[in-house]
């Protein structure tokens, strides 16, 4: 069933993972801010904070609208199938 395959889907996984890469990447230089560098803890924390809180408003931004542009293909495809059922149905009724 091709027409309810959806081809931003490989895209939509691919955002997922630099989104959890980027947590990794976050976590690796935290810790090395940490332990590794003359600033504290709460420095660090704040810094932290700041860049995933960036992250994640731009990871749900892009999610979101990824998910109404997938909604409205969506909402197209079931008017679609909508007129062609109907279509199906009226054909039927004047062969009765």
């Amino acid at each position: 069933m091709s027409y309810l395959e959806d081809p931003k889907e490989a895209k939509n996984i691919s955002l997922e993972w630099l989104a959890m890469f980027t947590g990794i990447v976050t976590v690796i230089v935290s810790t090395y801010l940490i332990f590794g560098t003359e600033w504290n803890a709460y420095r660090v924390t704040n810094v932290v904070l700041g860049v995933a809180f960036l992250i994640f408003v731009t990871y749900a931004f892009t999610s979101s609208k990824n998910l109404k542009s997938s909604l409205s293909t969506t909402r197209s495809k079931a008017k679609a199938l909508f007129v062609e059922l109907e279509k199906t149905k009226t054909n039927l009724r004047k062969r009765n």
